[in-house]
């Protein structure tokens, strides 16, 4: 197995290392041993590697250090040393470390502890945190569903992530793309923020643009409502054909039935009977059904 191999190889190395008395060999050691990665997991010898580091200043492991602590993980359970590590971490402020804490407290399920953390780093800039931040907002649980927080930090990590480097843009296409859907949606119900129609039109195909198959298929439903002033139905057969291109059922179905009850050029059964069909095989009984109808209408005019 080449990847427990590998996996070995940076144990020998980093316990090498750390036995010398590396601080950031010490805290992958400690990471190494912690996580399950392919390796005998030994939270004892995680917590004692993250306390060596902890000593020598790595925020991270002192912020891994705490949650041991906090958690009784490899460690007896100690609030007292659990708040000194976190006030020692706390004091050099690091974003990242902070975000990485959030998620080892969302991995157990503690959303309070998990926003507390996130908000620390998400106001220190970190994109990360203001981006999960922002879905963690948006989630069911009443004691934590907040909608207008969610659309606050949804909205910094996208215009932060406008602004990054390139090479963040390329990493994060995708969330940023889906912080638009999820802005624009906000925009689109006004329920949080004031309703604007435009700026959900352009947060959607900001979206879209990057490939986001939701925000093509809102914009296809968009594009064909009178809602928004004129019906544009080749903007809306665009968006659909890019959703549906991606495998999307919906945006399928949807498209089938602009290419059947289209008018000129934008009316033609053959290809409605195609969207349909591909629809149809992925389970969606309205396009099995709309496919029967086309069927039968082929027939009955045979017949006349």
């Amino acid at each position: 197995m080449v990847l427990f191999k590998d996996l070995e190889t940076a144990l020998y190395w980093f316990e090498k290392s750390a036995k010398k008395g590396n601080g950031e060999a010490q805290y992958y050691l400690g990471l190494c041993y912690g996580l399950e990665n392919g390796i005998v997991r030994n939270f004892e010898k995680s917590a004692f590697w993250y306390q060596k580091s902890a000593e020598r200043g790595n925020v991270c492991a002192q912020l891994r250090l705490a949650l041991c602590y906090d958690l009784g993980i490899g460690v007896v359970r100690d609030d007292e040393k659990a708040l000194y590590w976190y006030t020692m971490s706390k004091k050099q402020g690091d974003a990242a470390a902070q975000y990485e804490l959030g998620m080892s407290y969302c991995n157990t399920k503690n959303l309070e502890k998990t926003i507390y953390w996130w908000q620390k780093s998400a106001k220190q800039g970190n994109i990360e945190a203001q981006y999960n931040l922002g879905l963690l907002y948006c989630t069911e649980n009443a004691v934590f569903r907040d909608l207008d927080k969610a659309a606050y930090w949804l909205e910094k990590a996208m215009i932060q992530g406008q602004e990054e480097s390139l090479h963040w843009y390329a990493k994060s296409k995708k969330r940023l793309a889906d912080a638009q859907l999820r802005l624009g949606l906000c925009y689109y119900y006004g329920k949080i923020i004031l309703k604007d129609l435009e700026k959900a039109i352009d947060l959607f195909e900001k979206s879209a643009s990057q490939g986001n198959v939701d925000a093509q298929c809102i914009l296809g439903v968009c594009y064909s409502l009178k809602e928004y002033g004129q019906p544009n139905y080749e903007k809306s057969v665009y968006w659909f054909t890019k959703a549906a291109e991606q495998g999307d059922a919906i945006a399928q179905y949807n498209l089938g039935m602009s290419f059947l009850n289209g008018e000129g050029p934008l009316k033609c059964f053959d290809k409605a009977v195609y969207w349909f069909t591909k629809s149809a095989e992925q389970g969606n009984r309205e396009s099995v059904r709309a496919r029967e109808e086309i069927e039968f209408l082929k027939n009955d005019s045979k017949e006349l």
